[in-house]
């Protein structure tokens, strides 16, 4: 009973240390754009 209780458990935490890695690569992701897009535009003003 406890065994399988620490390997739900265990599996919750790895589901949501994945969805962690997800949402933080998006999120780099997102930033990088918005960088990116940022420059361009200073580029393309001056």
């Amino acid at each position: 009973m406890i065994m399988s209780l620490n390997l739900i458990h265990l599996l919750l935490k790895m589901v949501i240390l994945k969805n962690n890695q997800i949402l933080l690569s998006v999120y780099i992701d997102m930033n990088v754009f918005k960088c990116f897009l940022s420059t361009y535009i200073n580029n393309f003003i001056h």
